[in-house]
C-alpha cells in the first residue's frame, strides 16, 4: 500500500493557456482598480463624495 500519489505534468499549451488566462485577469483586475482610482480622485478634486466598493 503506498501513500505516493502520481500527478500528470500539463502540456505546454495547458500552461501557456494558464498564464495567458492569469495575465488577462490581472490586466482586467489593475483597469478596474485604477478606474476607481480615478474616479475617487476626480471626485475629490470635485469635493464629491467618493465612491464605495467601485472594484465590486
Amino acid at each position: 500500500m503506498s501513500t505516493h500519489m502520481n500527478f500528470e505534468k500539463p502540456t505546454q499549451a495547458e500552461i501557456e493557456k494558464i498564464i495567458h488566462q492569469a495575465h488577462q485577469m490581472r490586466s482586467e483586475y489593475l483597469a478596474k482598480s485604477i478606474k476607481a482610482g480615478l474616479s475617487n480622485l476626480r471626485g475629490v478634486l470635485t469635493h464629491q463624495k467618493p465612491i464605495d466598493n467601485a472594484t465590486a
